[in-house]
């Protein structure tokens, strides 16, 4: 996902693209009106956004993204900050805020925090959608509020994938993880584990999923693989 970045002043936006450009995608808007297009139509996880924009204030920035399903993270700069002014941006939603100038070193550091930020809160959304966790002690699935009961085989298999999840864990990496290095077992065992773990619940079953060469990885919804 792109990084946006919102400057009245052409000069300063491609100084900023400059330092940004090499670490991370870039996209550039000089308004809000601009941004507002740019937001609709490209994926976007970290907004840059000067406090002033010619008449406007970049705050403003904020109620256009609130109609966004995920909401990217605002860094503010500004050349005239005050210690009212950033407690207002900060309460307001704004992430970080940084007072011009700056090191190009300070924004990517925060410009990853911010990253990391929007990762966690897409996260959040997806697993809004089914609520899945495990309970080790009772060696259970817990889908929403209710208790999936699995053999041993099925948890071990489960919890691996669980915690790699987005990753593609192959089959020979489950087998050792379950059954032991040097344990050689029929691929078609694993399968059959798998398939009958997936019909233990259907959004278990949406969440697991398979490629050939690849093995299977764990994701909250399908459409988010």
């Amino acid at each position: 996902m792109s990084v946006l970045i919102i400057e009245d002043d052409v000069d300063l936006a491609l100084s900023l693209e400059d330092g940004v450009s090499p670490h991370f995608p870039v996209l550039k808007a000089f308004s809000l009106s601009e941004a507002e297009k740019v937001l609709i139509a490209e994926p976007i996880s970290v907004v840059i956004c000067d406090y002033n924009l010619g008449e406007n204030q970049g705050i403003a920035i904020l109620e256009i993204m609130a109609r966004l399903e995920i909401e990217p993270v605002v860094i503010m700069i500004t050349a005239f900050g005050t210690k009212d002014l950033v407690i207002e941006a900060l309460n307001k939603g704004v992430f970080r805020f940084l007072e011009k100038p700056f090191s190009c070193e300070s924004l990517i550091e925060c410009i990853q925090a911010a990253r990391s930020e929007y990762q966690l809160k897409a996260k959040q959304k997806k697993s809004g959608l089914e609520s899945v966790r495990i309970d080790p002690l009772n060696s259970e699935v817990i889908v929403d509020d209710e208790s999936v009961n699995l053999t041993s085989t099925e948890y071990k298999i489960f919890s691996l994938l669980f915690g790699q999840e987005s990753v593609w864990v192959s089959k020979d990496q489950i087998q050792n993880w379950v059954w032991g290095e040097g344990k050689h077992l029929s691929r078609n065992v694993l399968d059959t584990h798998i398939s009958n773990l997936k019909k233990k619940s259907p959004t278990i079953a949406s969440m697991i999923i398979s490629e050939r060469n690849k093995g299977y990885k764990f994701v909250y919804d399908y459409k988010f693989r």
